[in-house]
């Protein structure tokens, strides 16, 4: 919802749309969310957007000259999109770091099955004569 309305308000700053009190707005109603977000029901598009502007990540406004139709116009409060971007750059570190641990794991593992497989073929090579130096012979060339 957050990187939704995120978007919305860099399209506004873009286009240099919806300024007001010194910021960019986007502005949606609850129903009109429900067809983005189809697994949400009004009810809980309404209560995430409450729930966000009470824990002060969105603040909302009213600044629609339409009186008959009146859609609460959101902003990301300051801060917000620096810090989710800089915990999902963590979080994505620390899954790269993570995947690379076992990508290195599965090479050694690969690289030790390989070795282990080319020393058991040198073995059975070797016990057919078909591998090695080739054995003296006293014939004179």
């Amino acid at each position: 919802m957050l990187g939704h309305l995120s978007h919305y308000i860099k399209y506004h700053e873009r286009n240099k749309t919806n300024f007001f009190d010194g910021h960019h707005w986007t502005y949606d109603s609850a129903e009109s969310l429900t067809k983005v977000f189809t697994y949400w029901t009004k009810n809980k598009i309404h209560k995430l957007l409450t729930k966000m502007e009470a824990e002060g990540l969105i603040e909302s406004g009213d600044y629609s000259d339409n009186r008959a139709v009146r859609p609460k116009y959101y902003r990301i409060c300051n801060g917000v999109i620096a810090d989710s971007q800089t915990a999902t750059s963590t979080g994505t570190k620390r899954l790269l770091l993570q995947v690379a641990k076992w990508l290195l794991l599965l090479y050694l593992i690969n690289l030790l099955i390989n070795l282990l497989i080319s020393l058991l073929l040198i073995r059975h090579l070797r016990s057919f004569g078909l591998y090695g130096l080739p054995r003296k012979t006293n014939k004179v060339l």
